[in-house]
């Protein structure tokens, strides 16, 4: 399927470790996600079949060889499913933005992945790194002048999620600010309009469940999530929906990620769930390259009982 993306669905009325900024996926490992991601997990890829796309790279003697996304863009269009687009009229931009820290958090891990991910190029397209300030308003006028700027074809919003294990694809943003700490401005809205006379809602027009059956396929524990909060991280993917409705062909959504492993965040992460930055720019990077390759998101079931 190709064509223009939907417009969102309405409902009702600083530095960071190099290793991680290198960070690739084998384009062996990646054929496989993306193909199981809209196939299906029972999919099987024969890398010696005269008919998959990656065998001019298997028998090259590149496996062991970390490859740029660029490189994988001709074979990818080969071993494509109808939903999957490829577009190369003109350079593509994808736009990750991450958080500040607050409360009572020293570093925000949402934003060490959108810097490590900055500069990398994946299905044709360059990421951009945006800070946004983890403040009421200012959040959204930062946003609001990224994508006048950079003009992106896809916008993924990253917000920490302390208490999350995996990474949480967003489904839906409510038209509601209701904050159970002060902003970092001190501001604490409470049951206000994130943006008045709009939408009680609207949906991510990311496919979430291929995303999160990409992220799973990798290695790396990933969960639709049914809700986003009412703090600031609900409040800019609310914003970006809202923005992004009048902006033919552009998709966007929200993922939430889980507290940091390791020795700088311990004492902020006692007995609750950590997760690497390795493991958290890896599912970042698979599930961009899923959203950039696909348009109709998987028919299965993921929602919640409660």
């Amino acid at each position: 399927m190709s064509g223009a993306a939907r417009a969102p669905r309405e409902l009702g009325g600083g530095g960071f470790p190099k290793a991680a900024a290198g960070l690739r996926v084998h384009p062996c490992a990646l054929h496989r996600v993306i193909h199981r991601a809209i196939r299906g997990p029972e999919a099987a890829v024969d890398l010696k079949s005269k008919t998959n796309p990656w065998r001019t790279v298997h028998e090259a003697g590149q496996t062991n060889r970390p490859i740029l996304w660029d490189n994988l863009l001709p074979n990818v269009g080969a071993c494509a499913a109808p939903e999957l687009v490829l577009s190369a009229r003109r350079p593509a931009r994808i736009l990750v933005t991450g958080f500040e820290p607050f409360g009572s958090d020293t570093v925000n891990p949402s934003w060490l992945v959108a810097q490590a991910l900055h500069g990398q190029r994946m299905a044709g397209a360059t990421v951009h790194a945006l800070q946004l300030p983890c403040v009421f308003g200012q959040s959204l006028a930062v946003l609001q002048m990224a994508l006048q700027a950079q003009r992106p074809q896809l916008v993924l919003c990253l917000g920490l999620a302390a208490g999350r294990a995996e990474m949480s694809v967003e489904r839906v943003a409510i038209n509601v600010d209701d904050a159970r700490i002060p902003d970092n401005a001190g501001a604490s809205p409470t049951d206000q309009p994130v943006v008045a006379g709009a939408p009680a809602a609207y949906f991510s027009t990311l496919p979430i469940k291929a995303m999160v059956q990409a992220m799973k396929c990798a290695g790396v524990p990933a969960v639709v999530s049914q809700t986003a909060g009412t703090f600031v991280c609900n409040h800019a993917f609310f914003g970006l929906m809202h923005l992004l409705r009048r902006r033919r062909g552009v998709r966007g959504g929200f993922m939430h990620v889980p507290l940091l492993s390791g020795p700088a965040t311990a004492s902020a992460a006692a007995a609750r769930p950590v997760l690497s930055l390795e493991a958290q720019c890896l599912g970042v990077q698979v599930a961009l390259a899923t959203a950039m390759h696909q348009q109709v998101d998987r028919q299965e079931a993921g929602g919640a009982i409660a």
